[in-house]
């Protein structure tokens, strides 16, 4: 299977041109859907420690609008943070 990779400049939490860089990954996503790429891989950035609040939640809010629109194309969505920053996804 083809898997897609997009990296991001800035974290996915980070409120400067968040909304650009919505549209251009929900572009991205119809763009893999159309080549039949079955996989998209964001590298999203570090992390927050804390997924309930701040950053956090706003990482949460937007990887959930990101994974409703992937499957609505039919693509999954697969992220890779940096670092060691996915200790807070194993908790």
């Amino acid at each position: 299977p083809v898997t897609g990779w997009i990296p991001l400049r800035q974290p996915l939490y980070e409120q400067s041109m968040l909304e650009a860089r919505l549209r251009f990954l929900n572009q991205a996503l119809r763009f893999a859907s159309q080549l039949k790429i079955r996989t998209v891989c964001f590298r999203i950035g570090p992390i927050p420690d804390q997924l309930d609040s701040g950053d956090g939640q706003v990482l949460r809010e937007v990887l959930s609008d990101l994974a409703m629109q992937a499957n609505h194309v039919g693509v999954v969505l697969a992220i890779a943070p940096l670092d060691a920053s996915s200790a807070p996804l194993r908790q």
